[in-house]
């Protein structure tokens, strides 16, 4: 004998409780689908809905057949939306990267140019170094040094002579750690 326990109650009239919970799980197919096409979810609504059996003849399965329909025509429809835009997005791609690329170049020529009447100092970046009142160094030397302790730690340093000048300028890790002006 089926004897089966529900939350609320004890049932021995299990062919009752078959018939009612028999399409229950189709419902909650329904139920899901409608909920993702509410929220404009159209390709999981899709996949929901057409989780529904051709021939079920259940509960609601008229209704259910008419969203089915509608689901499935929305979906196309987005389809072809996403589809337009994809092409009208790679239509202006490359328009669109130019005029990025232009606005970056004039950032960092406006950026360079802030530099043009200053000496390098403590702090600065090293990559504006030669944009400064001293311009391009005669020589550059870099050096790597290894932790003792951790081999794949290792600190970069980089040297800047401008022998014209008489300026030396140490960068750790690409950053201005000390100017030093030498006698000439």
């Amino acid at each position: 004998m089926d004897v089966v326990l529900c939350f609320y109650y004890e049932c021995e009239d299990v062919d009752n409780l078959k018939h009612y919970f028999a399409n229950s799980a189709v419902l909650y197919i329904y139920i899901t689908a409608m909920e993702y096409y509410n929220n404009n979810q159209f390709e999981f609504a899709n996949d929901r809905i057409n989780l529904v059996p051709e021939n079920y003849r259940g509960v609601l399965c008229e209704e259910i057949k008419t969203s089915k329909q509608e689901i499935n025509q929305r979906y196309e429809e987005y389809k072809k939306e996403l589809e337009k835009a994809k092409e009208e997005y790679l239509r202006t791609l490359p328009e669109r990267m130019a005029k990025k690329a232009a606005e970056e170049k004039q950032k960092l020529e406006e950026k360079r140019a802030s530099y043009a009447d200053k000496l390098p100092y403590q702090g600065m970046s090293e990559l504006y170094i030669e944009y400064t009142q001293l311009g391009k160094p005669d020589k550059y030397q870099r050096t790597k040094e290894d932790d003792v302790l951790d081999n794949e730690r290792y600190d970069i340093y980089d040297t800047f002579y401008w022998y014209d000048k008489g300026y030396v300028v140490c960068c750790l890790n690409g950053t201005v750690r000390s100017v030093s002006k030498e006698s000439t």
